[in-house]
């Protein structure tokens, strides 16, 4: 299996509920023998996004689903995988408490959060020891963790290698509950993450091209332009060149050439866009929907298709 991470994404819909719960089953199924086949369900749209790690591997995928495992379904265009990550510790809280008729529901927790190497994944500790949160809550915490980390905290996008760890809290005798502590461990994720430095990350690929001799300065100031670094240009043939560059692969999927995707190369800080004045840190929302049809587009999160 190729050790590359899932840098594209591909949204497919279904006509029933039946039909949406067969394919998710499907999913699940497939990702037990390949890691990098990953489920997400976009926090804003409800749509179901399959990731993969190149265009023919997300072709592959889908035609399991609707060959091997004839589930009638189709897919949008395929999109960039766009995560978020911390650069610095911090410490967050989260308080649920809602007083309803009869018993209320209560859960309090504080953690802290610090970054992991790129592609360590994300790490939940507990270092409760004397009570304070019982045992029977502390899986709680982990989910709502995990289930905020998947929305994001910039662009809804997921949220990954990061460590959080429990490290503080308190319960009520009677109105806490596994539910409470859920939603208090999503709260405290949140708080901490929006306070250690949170960025967008995009993958880089390396890529080629050939195109004729004539257009070749063209070409490279094109892919310039396009935050791209262009390593080698050589002779290909009489009437052609073939050029080796560096560059998001947002900014050529789609592209006219079609390149040729070499290989993942790393992921590295979206820088932001400078809309004039307003924050520049924080991308907008990620957008909700399928992109336009005319070709095949990335998911920008400045962009937004509503």
């Amino acid at each position: 299996m190729d050790s590359s991470p899932p840098i594209l994404f591909l949204p497919v819909f279904t006509a029933t509920a039946e039909d949406r719960t067969r394919f998710l089953d499907a999913l699940r199924e497939i990702g037990r023998c390949d890691t990098t086949v990953l489920t997400r369900i976009d926090p804003n749209s409800g749509e179901v996004l399959i990731s993969g790690i190149s265009s023919d591997h997300l072709v592959a995928t889908f035609r399991r689903i609707t060959d091997e495992y004839r589930i009638p379904c189709v897919s949008g265009e395929p999109r960039v995988r766009f995560v978020e990550t911390i650069c610095a510790t911090a410490t967050g809280e989260g308080r649920h408490f809602q007083q309803t008729s009869g018993r209320g529901n209560y859960g309090h927790v504080k953690l802290r959060l610090q970054p992991n190497p790129r592609g360590a994944g994300c790490d939940f500790i507990s270092e409760i020891t004397d009570g304070r949160i019982p045992r029977e809550f502390i899986a709680s915490v982990e989910m709502g963790v995990r289930e905020a980390a998947q929305a994001g905290i910039l662009a809804g996008c997921e949220l990954v290698d990061f460590a959080a760890t429990l490290f503080d809290g308190s319960c009520h005798k009677t109105d806490s509950n596994p539910a409470a502590f859920q939603i208090a461990g999503s709260l405290a994720l949140k708080e901490a993450a929006s306070h250690a430095n949170p960025v967008v990350l995009e993958p880089i690929v390396s890529v080629q091209f050939v195109v004729p001799g004539m257009a070749r300065r063209e070409m490279i100031a094109d892919l310039q332009s396009r935050r791209g670094q262009v390593t080698l240009v050589e002779r290909n043939g009489a009437d052609s060149v073939r050029l080796w560059a560096i560059i998001p692969l947002a900014e050529i999927l789609g592209y006219k050439p079609q390149p040729y995707v070499l290989a993942y190369l790393s992921w590295q800080q979206k820088p932001p866009r400078d809309s004039g004045g307003g924050e520049v840190n924080v991308p907008a929302p990620r957008p909700r929907g399928p992109a336009p049809k005319t070709e095949w587009s990335a998911a920008d999160p400045d962009e937004d298709w509503t």
